[in-house]
Formats: structure tokens, C-alpha cells, sequence
């Protein structure tokens, strides 16, 4: 499809919307990982205008395509690797981490596929 639009925010009138910042929770990108699949990507948080505010990396993110930014700047994710429903279980944890991207908790969570 042809377009005259630039990529990106295509149409923003600040009148007429609720300014603010948006969360992409992940690029989705797929990284074999022998039996399993891991998700991997950055978070990104973009400006109403699609500019990239700030991006945590991936090498602490990866995992199941869902985020949430708390006001105090805390990003919690949802990390780990996907298995097919043949295997046992996936496993995964939940993360926390600050503004900066340094690791602040990461509980260990379980899947178990009982058939």
C-alpha cells in the first residue's frame, strides 16, 4: 500500500487526545534456543509523536510480550522461554527493573503442563 504518510505517527492532533506516553512491551523477534523459543526485543516507551523516550535492553527483557510501567519508573515484565505444548513445562519469572535498567527482582515462576 502506497502512502503519502511518513513512517511512524502518522496523524496527531494534540487537542483532541489524551497526551501521553506510550509502552511497546517487545520487538517480536524469536531466538531458537534449542527445544525452546525465547522472545526477545526491547521495551520502548515513545512520545505521542513516536520518538523513543527511553528503551530497556534486551539482554535483561526477553519473554512473553507484556510490560507495565509503574509511576515511580519501576518496569515489571514478564520474562522466559516459551515450549511447545508437548513438553513438560515453561518456565519463566517475573521482572522488576529500574529507570536505568538495573535488575531489581526477579522471582523464579513455573508452568506445569499436566496434560
Amino acid at each position: 500500500m502506497v502512502t503519502v504518510y511518513p513512517t511512524g505517527t502518522t496523524i496527531y492532533k494534540p487537542d483532541k487526545c489524551w497526551n501521553g506516553h506510550t509502552l511497546i512491551p517487545f520487538e517480536r523477534e524469536w531466538v531458537d534456543a534449542g527445544p525452546s523459543k525465547t522472545r526477545t526485543g526491547n521495551v520502548k516507551l515513545i512520545d505521542m509523536n513516536g520518538n523513543i523516550v527511553y528503551t530497556w535492553p534486551k539482554e535483561v527483557v526477553g519473554g512473553q510480550g507484556r510490560a507495565y510501567l509503574l509511576r515511580n519508573g519501576v518496569l515489571i515484565t514478564f520474562a522466559g522461554k516459551y515450549r511447545p505444548p508437548s513438553e513438560e513445562h515453561s518456565c519463566g519469572w517475573v521482572v522488576e527493573l529500574d529507570w536505568e535498567g538495573n535488575l531489581i527482582r526477579k522471582p523464579l515462576f513455573h508452568i506445569w503442563n499436566n496434560g
